[in-house]
């Protein structure tokens, strides 16, 4: 099956290599289009660009931080990276790409 493939050396995390990278306004959607789990399906990877903390409007909590550690965060600005530094910190995972300016 799809979900016992791997490369030599390369972690199976039942991940696909497809990627939906969120606005931080969609936040609420980001499960909405994961496939019902089975052996030959894979959970597509998530990612939410925050280009600006205030779209947001209080749908990804600082709570979410720390229980969505499987979301990577981009930003665009020194704002955006200071907010989701601040909440991972606490708890959430420590990979932030993107920069301000």
């Amino acid at each position: 099956s799809l979900a016992n493939k791997s490369s030599v050396g390369v972690k199976d995390d039942g991940y696909s290599s497809e990627l939906v990278v969120w606005p931080e306004c969609w936040t609420h959607l980001i499960d909405s289009l994961q496939p019902p789990s089975t052996p030959t399906t894979r959970k597509y990877q998530c990612a939410i660009w925050w280009l600006s903390v205030n779209n947001n409007k209080g749908r990804f909590l600082p709570e979410h931080f720390k229980t969505r550690k499987d979301i990577l965060h981009l930003v665009q600005s020194d704002y955006a990276r200071d907010y989701v530094v601040r909440n991972l910190s606490s708890g959430g995972r420590a990979t932030v790409a993107g920069g301000g300016g």
